[in-house]
């Protein structure tokens, strides 16, 4: 589907931030490995979580939604009766592949949307066959194919620098293989707030892992359990983050819903704000962002991917240079985020080169309408949507569809804080 986005001077509002993706997908699936039931509150319904909830489904857990609640039955994991459709979620893949060692006997195969085909696989699948399982794929990408039963334990080592999905979905099969299990990274650690998210989930759900400082080295003990919890969902910062950029960009937008102190390393847009000179307020119970004069600056994305599709849209309105960074692993998103931003802010007169690992602005200050694609990556269409609003006419952009993925109330938020728009199927 298509969207026309019409220029606005000037935004303004109170917005609720949706439930955090990342942690409705470890919460399901945690809970789903767990002997009893589970209760999850505020959980994002958006596509990538509902494609974590088939696939626990077809493990044998059992999920219902019960008003603001959902209830999580773990259960004994058995093979699938069907090939898992992920959809486009690697979340899902990445932690469901390592899951799949985990059953008694039996073939599981997991596929996806072709953009999830095209995103690599292969180091998680190689460190699974260093603890004893038996995995394949075709050219190191999806759909692939896992043996279960085979989770033996032992060392695996593997690159930190791809993807933080390859150790979140092994620290939370390895509790449950046949011996203790010891992950050694060879490469430095990339979004690594999100695998401190995972840790501190495991945590709660009575699993001991021991890291060393440097998040290097992961000992993770056999014979372990997932005990049930209660747990309430808290609010995504990586989906406010287009809010706070509009804010601003445009005006005086107000985030609710979002805990101060949690791991969430989308945290960072506020500093990232800050130093480029934007009025940010933190409240006890909102995040306030508002209109100001914004300079460029440089941004380190090695711990943040999420947040470099709208960080080279503030580059492009900025006064000055914005040099993006470490984000190599962000081609293996959804999109190459890099690539896909590089071409269509060149397509609304935006200075941007290209680099092999991010990106460099020079801000115009203002951004021509033209015709937009979101090349089926939810992120950059949403951060489109952002510099669209800022052009100096209408702009179309393709894949409004996309936004079910993450933030599925993404367009009626923008509608709430007065932006107007037309769609087109």
């Amino acid at each position: 589907m298509e969207i026309i986005i019409k220029p606005v001077d000037q935004v303004s509002g109170t917005i609720a931030a949706p439930p955090s993706k990342s942690y409705s997908h470890r919460a399901i699936i945690m809970s789903s490995l767990a002997r009893g039931k589970s209760e999850i509150f505020n959980i994002l319904k958006a596509n990538d979580v509902f494609a974590s909830i088939e696939a626990c489904k077809a493990f044998g857990a059992k999920i219902q939604e019960d008003n603001d609640r959902w209830i999580v039955e773990g259960a004994k994991l058995s093979v699938p009766k069907h090939e898992i459709n992920c959809k486009n979620s690697g979340t899902t893949l990445r932690i469901m592949t390592s899951v799949a060692t985990l059953v008694p006997s039996g073939m599981v195969t997991l596929t996806g949307s072709a953009s999830l085909r095209r995103r690599p696989i292969t180091p998680l699948l190689e460190a699974l066959k260093q603890l004893g399982s038996e995995c394949y794929s075709k050219n190191g990408f999806p759909p692939v194919t896992i043996r279960g039963g085979k989770l033996n334990g032992g060392i695996a080592k593997l690159p930190g620098d791809i993807s933080s999905q390859f150790i979140t979905g092994l620290l939370i099969a390895c509790p449950l293989a046949k011996n203790n299990s010891t992950l050694e990274l060879t490469t430095p650690l990339v979004s690594k707030p999100y695998v401190e998210m995972t840790l501190k989930m495991l945590n709660k759900y009575g699993i001991n892992v021991i890291v060393d400082k440097e998040m290097h080295k992961f000992f993770i003990p056999s014979s372990q359990n997932y005990h049930p919890i209660k747990f309430n969902v808290p609010g995504d910062y990586s989906s406010a983050a287009f809010l706070f950029a509009l804010g601003a960009l445009a005006g005086k937008v107000e985030v609710k819903n979002l805990d101060h102190e949690d791991v969430q390393g989308d945290k960072k847009i506020l500093e990232i704000l800050k130093e480029m000179g934007a009025n940010v307020r933190v409240r006890k119970d909102l995040i306030e962002i508002e209109k100001s004069d914004l300079v460029g600056i440089d941004i380190d994305c090695s711990e943040t991917p999420d947040l470099l599709p709208i960080c080279s849209v503030l580059g492009a309105f900025v006064k000055g240079k914005t040099h993006i960074f470490n984000a190599e692993h962000v081609r293996h998103k959804e999109s190459d985020r890099i690539r896909s931003m590089t071409l269509e802010l060149r397509k609304m007169g935006a200075k941007v080169y290209e680099k092999p690992d991010g990106m460099i602005l020079e801000g115009t200050g203002k951004l021509k309408g033209a015709k937009l694609d979101s090349h089926g990556d939810h992120r950059v269409f949403m951060a489109l949507v952002a510099a669209a609003l800022m052009a100096d006419k209408n702009s179309s952009i393709a894949g409004l569809e996309t936004i079910k993925d993450s933030y599925p109330s993404f367009i009626d938020d923008l509608n709430w804080l007065g932006v107007k728009t037309e769609v087109f199927r």
